[in-house]
């Protein structure tokens, strides 16, 4: 039987300049050990599970990608073009379901080389990082959901949007 794969990358956090990647180094810092990894996994989709629905904003291009890779997940149901709107000129927003954010997890961490249902196939390097700041966005505000909370919060929209600031 193969080993199981994990969460480690081979990216230097202390390279990553703030916002979703580097929050999720800093919560994946603390599982040393397969066991842990696989419980925070276990929430991460639990939670995503849960969801009812969500908003995610990206560029045209990161929504091909995520999509493309979805595919590849048994059950993934693309959105309806009455689920997908213009946010900005080049920005997406996609209205998404508990179970759509699932399959995308799983993808986009199969992708990245972080499985969290089994063996990581292999993949290029350019889609190893576009699949892990996918992910690394989507786990940010999945894992700080709160099933406790009380019904009716909506869960904080999905922003997959590095842009840098204007220089003067």
């Amino acid at each position: 039987m193969a080993s199981q794969p994990t969460l480690s990358m081979t990216v230097e956090p202390s390279l990553v300049r703030g916002g979703a990647v580097r929050r999720l180094w800093e919560r994946l810092a603390h599982l040393t050990n397969r066991q842990d990894q696989r419980r925070w996994q276990s929430a991460l989709l639990t939670k995503a599970a849960g969801i009812s629905c969500t908003t995610l904003v990206c560029h045209r291009d990161t929504w091909q990608f995520i999509d493309l890779f979805a595919c590849g997940v048994v059950g993934w149901r693309s959105p309806s073009d009455d689920e997908i709107s213009l946010y900005s000129p080049f920005l997406l927003e996609i209205r998404l379901s508990g179970p759509q954010l699932v399959h995308i997890v799983i993808a986009m961490s199969d992708a990245a080389g972080v499985s969290l249902i089994g063996e990581t196939p292999a993949g290029c390097a350019a889609d190893r990082a576009i699949a892990w700041r996918i992910f690394a966005g989507i786990a940010d505000v999945i894992d700080d959901v709160n099933p406790a909370a009380e019904q009716g919060n909506p869960v904080p929209t999905i922003m997959i949007d590095d842009q840098l600031a204007p220089t003067p």
